[in-house]
This record gives structure tokens, sequence and C-alpha cells, in this order.
């Protein structure tokens, strides 16, 4: 199991105020290409939302910030000895198991049975830090895994699912954290904290290839990084929504809709949306079929479904959402040839990027055959927009929200040319109808 699967676990320490025990967030990452499993060589984590960053190296690497939620805790000057719950648990082959060491000494560890019959025994010299360690049970239903430091013991339940298990329990050390690790460039890991619902970007590496992806972790949970691109997503390659289907389509670390989202009732441009639980949309001069070629134009807050929460589901089906500023960050630099993925470039309004509008556009529809390479099979279309009840020109331009707002009035939004090769960051008033993706959860 361990030469299949790479774990790299993010362990965030969570403290709720009141509570002398903590248990730790661990986020175990893995990487496929398509169904196939891919090493990762790095993986890289961005808090979007409170700032900082940093990088895990191959083989296992465990990390721990501080969960803010109310307390500061874990300040190595003050903190205990600390035996940490094991993650995954239940346990079908192996678990993680982290400790917090206050000064360097000897730990002894002990396994036993529900009848008290020791199973396993050691003890190794271990230097001040977080120590992690991969437990591999044997047969038994439930273990009592115990960790004696300076005479004092803490004792962990470890639940063990599988039928087939081998005749002895074995420990192995996988590394320690004392003072963070250092990213690429030898540049120092940012300090940073995490508090609930703090979006985080994951960025993986493999093979000269990388993979993005948004996330707000809240428990603990495997985090698979695809690396395959211009395919139908695993395992979901259509979506039925509003009687139509919609393929899928996988690039790197997203799932999107192929197709703009043409959901709902038609609006006669000159009519105002309304917020009345019907879904309203706009066709180019009120034209069914360019509904029917292009998508719906939707006004943001229809659009949201009069929600204002980033990544909001909105007019998306079930487990998909309206996608985020970071989220059309993440395309861009998956999809761009010069530009990767949290280039600070991404950050820039205006047109960026080096062929990113080329490989996203489709290989037909722009006018004057100034069509895109649609490198990637996301086909994005000139769908236009409305204003007030005019229309762009079909053909000329296509306008993507996101569900993040720039203020009060406007959001910001993706704009791609039949003139340029590149990808245009505006924000837009919330008053424009545009085009809608849908990216899964």
């Amino acid at each position: 199991m361990k030469n299949y699967i790479l774990l790299i676990s993010l362990l965030v320490t969570s403290f709720l105020s009141g509570f002398s025990q903590k248990s730790p967030t661990v986020l175990t990452f893995t990487g496929r290409n398509n169904e196939a499993y891919a090493k990762l060589d790095s993986i890289r984590v961005l808090n979007r939302t409170a700032g900082g960053d940093t990088i895990f190296y191959y083989p296992d690497t465990s990390f721990f910030v501080n969960f803010n939620v109310g307390l500061g805790e874990n300040e190595a000057a003050g903190i205990g000895f600390e035996l940490f719950p094991n993650y995954p648990n239940p346990v079908l082959d192996l678990t993680t198991i982290t400790m917090y060491v206050p000064s360097r000494d000897k730990v002894t560890f002990s396994v036993t049975d529900m009848l008290g019959r020791k199973l396993f025994s050691t003890s190794k010299i271990l230097d001040e830090g977080y120590q992690s360690f991969q437990f591999t049970p044997s047969e038994g239903s439930l273990l009592f895994f115990s960790a004696i430091y300076k005479g004092v013991p803490q004792t962990i339940k470890i639940i063990h699912a599988a039928s087939n298990s081998p005749s002895n329990c074995s420990l192995e050390y996988i590394g320690s954290y004392v003072s963070g690790p250092e990213l690429k460039s030898s540049e120092k890991t940012s300090s940073w904290s995490y508090t609930a619902g703090n979006h985080l970007m994951y960025i993986g590496y493999s093979a000269g290839k990388e993979s993005g992806m948004m996330d707000i972790p809240y428990q603990s949970s495997l985090v698979t990084l695809q690396f395959a691109t211009n395919i139908p997503c695993p395992g979901t390659p259509t979506v039925s929504y509003y009687n139509q289907t919609y393929n899928t389509i996988q690039i790197f670390g997203q799932c999107w809709l192929k197709e703009n989202v043409n959901a709902g009732v038609l609006q006669y441009s000159s009519v105002p949306m309304q917020n009345d639980g019907i879904i309203q949309k706009y066709c180019q001069y009120d034209n069914l079929d360019s509904c029917t070629r292009y998508g719906g134009l939707y006004k943001w807050d229809e659009m949201m479904q009069y929600s204002t929460a980033e990544g909001a589901q909105g007019i998306c089906p079930n487990f998909w959402h309206i996608p985020t500023d970071d989220d059309w960050k993440i395309l861009e630099g998956a999809t761009d040839s010069q530009y990767r993925i949290a280039d600070n470039l991404w950050e820039m309004t205006g047109y960026k990027g080096y062929d990113v509008g080329t490989n996203l556009k489709a290989t037909d529809t722009w006018i004057d055959w100034l069509n895109g390479l649609d490198a990637f099979g996301f086909r994005a279309l000139p769908g236009g927009y409305n204003f007030l009840g005019t229309f762009g020109t079909p053909g000329a331009e296509g306008n993507w929200w996101s569900s993040t707002t720039s203020d009060t009035d406007n959001s910001y939004t993706r704009r791609l040319s039949y003139t340029s090769e590149q990808c245009d960051r505006e924000a837009f008033n919330k008053a424009f109808a545009f085009s809608v993706r849908c990216i899964k959860n």
C-alpha cells in the first residue's frame, strides 16, 4: 500500500475553547492520472483567505499549523508531550500517528489488545517537535496504542476494520516537523494559521506537471490531485440537469461542465429578472436557438439565486458550484503555457497571460475564423452579453461570471475575445447578464 499511495499529510491542529484534548485534522494527499497512480513530488498549500503558504516534499511529510477557533495553542515553548488520535481511524491497512515531543528524550511505545495482551513494544530517541509514524496493526478489532515520555503515558484507541491482517504489528518512523519546511529556491515558508472557513489552494507537482484545486477543509479527508486533462471527469462523464445532458471535462485538478449553463425559462430582454423561485435566462435577441447554441445569459443575482456566498451553488446542479475568482485563476494557470498556477500575474486585472485565451476558446463559432485551439477541452464559446436590454454581438466575445465580488455592486468575471490570445479579468456591474460555467465541488 505504501508504495502505491503517496501520503503527504497536512495536519492542522484544532483546539476548541474549554477542551484540553487537541484533535488533529489530517489532509492526506495522493495523485492520480485518470485512474492510474501519480507520484506527487511536492505539494504547495496557500491560504487564500488569511495569507501564507508552505510546501511539502516527497517522501511522506507532516506539517502542523494552528487551527484558530478563539484560543492560540501548541506554542512550542509551553506545550507538554501530546499523543494525537491516529488518522485514518478505523484502519484498513495502515494509519498515521503523530505526537509532540517537548524536548529530546526516549519515547517508549506499546500496543495491547482488548484482553490486555501486549502485541508490540519498542522505543526510540526523538528530537523536539512533531513526530510522525506509520502504524500497521495486527489482528484484533480494537487496539490500544500507548506512548510513554518521561514516565508519563498517553493512550489512543485504534479501531481495526480489516479482515485479513499481518500476524505482527509494525511501527515505521516517517518524519518530524519543528520550525517548518523550506520552499523551492530556498524561500522560507510563510508563517500562517488556519481558521475554519478559510479557502485553501492546493497545487500538486508530479513529473513536471502541476494540478491545482480549491478547498475549505473542516475535517480529515483524502485529497486527490488529478493530473489528467482533456478527458471526461473520472466517474462523472455527464450530468443531467434541467432536461439537458451536460458533458464534463477534467482539466488537471478541476472538473468543469464542458458547456455553458442553459437552465431556466426564457425572459425577454425588456423584462427584469426577479427573485421568484424560477430560474430565468436571457437568450441573444430573445431567440431560444441562441441559448441552445451558446447557453443562457444570467444576471449575477439570478445566477447566484440571490445568495452572496462565495462558491454558492446558484443555478448549478447539486454538488457543483459557481466558480470563485480563485477557481478561474487556477484554470488560467493550468492552461497557459508560460504563466503557471498561483503566478502573481493572475492577480492583475485586464488582459493577461500568454496563450490562455487561445487554449480555452473553441475551434469554431468565433467570428472572422479567429477561433481557438481548445487545447484542454474547455470549449469556451462567444456567447456575448446583455446589459439593460442591449445585446453584445455573439461570436465576438464570451463573458463568464465568478461568485466573488469586488464590492457591493460588482463581481469578477473572465472575458475572452476573438481579437486576443489572452484572458481578461475585470469587475463588472451585476446588472450585466453573462454566461455561466459550473465547477464540481
